[in-house]
């Protein structure tokens, strides 16, 4: 009799005690995964791997736009195919459809509305969704899950977890990224999206968030007609963003423009982001109003990693390698043994690699992937908002690029960034907080931070905002310039932001510290001129 215990435990051993062994195995082998499930480090292609994970279904399909955030895990290649991963779902027929809807809301869809349209005008992995009219007349849209999503999530993600450990096991080289851990994130995540009572309040939490811009609109939900399988909206009447501009081919740049000004607001004002900005989420109002929609992936930065993300931000721009680095570090989860400065030497020479082109080729998303992975050769966890945040600047650049192919997109970003500096250093945000700032004031006076007097004698010295130029060809100096003008934006921006998170914290000795930046900021976010 074989001893069974002593056989390895390999992923396909693994997959052939599951209930979906032979649809599982079937298809992954199919698309050459046969070394990997023997417990070998052997990848398919990229475009097999996408092809195996759209053909699972929905589960897979999330798990492989997860790993698409990945890159301290995957190499590049794997992450741009996996990025473009598209839900290939049947429509759920009507029947099912009233199922759930009557399960959740306890009566028929069509008894709930004056008209409800049995045709989808959408279906996607975890939800159909249709149009339907209100019984007082009001244009809505309505998210209805799939049948049997938990069960199937469920099932799933035992599968999912089961050949994780068999890999963590087998294969040395993925342990350091630890794989059952990423699948336990991923199953919190994917049943949260699957309760839509969390969307809702993400719609409203965005509502309240951007209520003080009269430019943008998000819909409103409707909550008697809204529970956890089931989400009621409000229709938004206007084009998607693409079809838009097909019609207005002039207005094309400045929406653009409009795109990366409102994601700079979302992540530096309240940290509350939307994560999936492709262009299908964008619609433009008859008004002319920037219309939101799906609000299943959001990530928010708390007050530490807007204020490590906003002085990663300015440190490169700066060309301050130490500075940047030390941010970095400050988002990730270090390993005890991490050499800092290794990780300072691979991050300087990310700096001089995006510092040595051309502006218009700078990639902020494409920067911070480059950022994890140089993490990931340090073995450092990343927060998984940090991995979110990579990837929506990668779609949001991919976004505007459709959009003007000229964009540059890292002055955008930078004008962006003073805009909201500014917004943060408007009288009425400085009235609000002025009361609890004189109260800190005199504790600052008394016992300057270390790291105040440094940025005092920086502005004595002249030294914010300088750039230094090397001698080269005339070509460029006006690249040096506009580095300089951007430098100079973000150190200003970048300090009245970090001042506006202190004044907010309520802390004496904290407050304090961000009068005295928001004064420095505000130097620093005067009018430059840039030669000619």
């Amino acid at each position: 009799m074989t001893d069974v215990s002593r056989e390895p435990l390999t992923p396909a051993a693994v997959l052939a005690a599951t209930p979906r062994a032979s649809v599982i195995v079937g298809v992954l082998r199919r698309h050459g995964f046969a070394p990997l499930l023997k417990g070998t480090h052997a990848w398919p292609p990229p475009e097999e791997v996408r092809a195996a994970l759209e053909e699972l279904g929905s589960v897979f399909v999330k798990f492989g736009q997860v790993l698409s955030t990945r890159g301290d895990l995957l190499p590049p290649r794997y992450i741009d195919t996996l990025a473009g991963l598209q839900d290939r779902v049947a429509q759920v027929p009507l029947t099912d459809v009233r199922a759930v809807f009557e399960a959740d809301r306890g009566i028929q869809p069509e008894e709930a509305f004056l008209r409800f349209n049995p045709t989808p005008i959408a279906a996607a992995s975890m939800a159909q969704v249709h149009a339907a009219e209100t019984r007082d007349g009001r244009p809505v849209v309505v998210k209805i899950q799939r049948p049997d999503l938990p069960a199937r999530i469920d099932e799933d993600l035992r599968v999912m977890g089961q050949v994780a450990a068999a890999l963590d096991l087998t294969v040395r080289r993925l342990r350091p990224f630890d794989l059952p851990a990423l699948v336990a994130d991923f199953g919190r995540t994917l049943h949260d999206e699957a309760d839509f009572r969390r969307e809702a309040a993400n719609m409203r939490r965005f509502q309240a968030s951007l209520a003080s811009d009269p430019t943008v609109w998000i819909p409103g939900v409707l909550d008697d007609l809204s529970g956890r399988c089931v989400l009621t909206m409000e229709r938004s009447a206007g084009l998607r963003v693409e079809d838009y501009v097909a019609e207005h081919p002039e207005a094309a740049g400045a929406l653009a423009r409009r795109l990366g000004d409102l994601f700079v607001r979302q992540v530096f004002g309240d940290g509350l982001f939307h994560a999936d900005p492709h262009p299908g989420n964008f619609f433009i109002l008859d008004d002319r109003r920037l219309c939101l929609h799906d609000f299943g992936m959001v990530g928010e930065l708390d007050d530490r990693l807007r204020e490590a993300l906003v002085e990663l931000v300015k440190s490169t721009v700066e060309g301050d390698a130490r500075s940047a680095t030390r941010a970095y570090l400050d988002m990730g989860l270090l390993p005890a043994e991490v050499d800092r400065r290794s990780v300072e030497a691979d991050v300087g020479e990310l700096i001089r690699d995006i510092r040595s082109g051309p502006l218009q080729e700078v990639s902020i998303g494409k920067a911070l992937e480059a950022l994890i992975r140089i993490g990931g050769g340090h073995r450092i966890r990343q927060a998984g908002t940090f991995l979110l945040l990579s990837r929506a600047f990668v779609t949001l650049e991919g976004s505007m690029a459709k959009l003007d192919p000229e964009l540059a997109f890292i002055e955008v970003f930078g004008g962006a960034f003073r805009q909201t500096a500014e917004r943060r250093f408007s009288p009425d945000r400085l009235g609000r907080d002025a009361v609890t700032a004189a109260q800190g004031l005199d504790h600052l006076l008394r016992e300057a931070p270390t790291d105040l007097r440094r940025i005092m004698g920086a502005v004595a010295d002249g030294e914010l905002g300088r750039v230094v130029v090397e001698s080269g060809p005339a070509a460029r100096a006006d690249q040096a310039a506009r580095w300089g003008q951007l430098r100079r934006t973000v150190a200003g921006g970048a300090l009245v932001i970090a001042a506006s998170i202190l004044l907010a914290t309520g802390d004496a000795r904290r407050i304090g510290l961000g009068v005295a930046l928001l004064i420095i900021g505000a130097w620093g976010l005067r009018p430059a001129r840039v030669p000619d």
